[in-house]
């Protein structure tokens, strides 16, 4: 059954969760994003999927979603993704590449205009290590508002420093963050500083558990456990 598309997102107030390059930091790089990650991103976004499937969720929000390919993956996996990012170029990519029936919004992920409980779970890949501190926070206290009481949020992001990473993880890792530019990288180094996804989550009060590892022990997926408070 097709999913009703979102209303269209609210005027931006000057929060949007963006890096701090002037523009679309995405507009070059969308057309071949998915052709040079895919094959890397495919083992996380199927180890989403089965935890979706294991907490029963159903409906699924997409928090940065980029290109889409979690989106689809969730979608052939039976599930009823929506996807939201603030890139056109992305957005554009991830609507030419996606069945109509998966829902795409182009705005904030920070402060999308779903209303609170929407979705059973929310899902952020890759994305929390590239953001600013307040639009990590913003990102994540987002996710709690959107999904029900005992909904899930599920985080894949890259494990702290070794001894948290193997050395070889962490040399490969940042040599491509290196090479994203200057501003992406400073994000990645704070968010390493922090402690990574365990650590943001602490700023908040929040646990994170390790479900598992990939890339030679250089990324993770977590599902966060919110304090009540939050939801």
């Amino acid at each position: 059954m097709q999913e009703p598309r979102p209303e269209p997102p609210r005027q931006d107030d000057g929060s949007a969760c963006v890096l701090e390059e002037a523009g679309d930091p995405y507009q070059w790089v969308a057309r071949i994003y998915d052709w040079i990650l895919d094959p890397w991103l495919r083992p996380l976004h199927r180890h989403v999927a089965s935890l979706c499937r294991r907490e029963g969720a159903s409906r699924i929000i997409d928090l940065c979603c980029g290109t889409g390919a979690q989106c689809r993956r969730l979608y052939w996996a039976g599930f009823q993704p929506t996807g939201v990012d603030l890139s056109p170029a992305m957005i554009r990519e991830a609507r030419r590449k996606s069945p109509a029936e998966i829902a795409l919004l182009e705005g904030d992920a920070t402060a999308t205009p779903f209303a609170t409980a929407s979705f059973d779970c929310a899902v952020i890949s890759l994305a929390l290590h590239e953001k600013p501190g307040p639009a990590r926070l913003a990102l994540l206290r987002e996710a709690a508002r959107l999904v029900r009481g005992r909904g899930v949020i599920c985080v894949s992001d890259f494990l702290g420093p070794p001894p948290q990473s193997s050395r070889l993880g962490h040399m490969m890792r940042t040599s491509v963050e290196r090479v994203a530019g200057r501003a992406h990288f400073a994000c990645y180094r704070d968010y390493l500083a922090l402690g990574a996804v365990p650590g943001v989550c602490a700023e908040l009060g929040w646990s994170a558990v390790l479900e598992a590892t990939f890339h030679r022990r250089a990324t993770g997926v977590y599902l966060l456990l919110p304090e009540p408070s939050d939801r």
